[in-house]
């Protein structure tokens, strides 16, 4: 789906390791010179405990609203958006979002790139807080099982200051 020749607002979703999950939590965020860390679990009463690391440049656009500061923006935004045969994911991109045009020119970039470019932003929806960011590079994804948080963020912190 390219939205980037209208002005019309629409989404899709987004296929990513926790666009399925019914219970997700964000449980940490780090943020370096380098990059930002979005560290995910899934549900407690799971039998077997992942961790998710999303990352993102330290330049990228991104802004973490609480469900209730989030909700009816959010539903407003996708609402008679997505197709009929599926209603929920925790994962979406959106085109042409308020949050999306502003935080595209803020890429550094001419306004002919700007002019040019698609203009999306991504959704992580978990239990208790969404996140927004708006990037012109590749989110990538990481999956960990049976780690324990705390050791991880420090790997991704002592990985982070080696590069």
């Amino acid at each position: 789906m390219n939205s980037a020749d209208t002005n019309e607002t629409s989404c899709a979703y987004w296929e990513t390791p926790v666009s399925s999950l019914e219970t997700l939590w964000l449980s940490n965020q780090l943020h370096t010179g380098s990059n930002n860390y979005f560290f995910f679990e899934n549900g407690i009463y799971d039998h077997v405990k992942f961790i998710y690391v999303l990352t993102i440049r330290s330049l990228d656009a991104f802004k973490l609203s609480d469900e209730s500061d989030s909700s009816k923006r959010i539903s407003k935004l996708l609402d008679n958006k997505l197709p009929e045969n599926r209603k929920w994911a925790r994962s979406y991109k959106i085109w042409n979002s308020p949050y999306a045009l502003e935080a595209s020119y803020t890429l550094g970039m001419t306004s002919k790139e700007y002019d040019e470019m698609e203009k999306f932003q991504f959704l992580i929806v978990t239990q208790a807080v969404t996140i927004e960011f708006v990037t012109s590079a590749t989110p990538k994804w990481e999956l960990y099982e049976g780690m324990n948080l705390e050791d991880l963020v420090i790997q991704y912190l002592k990985k982070d200051a080696s590069e």
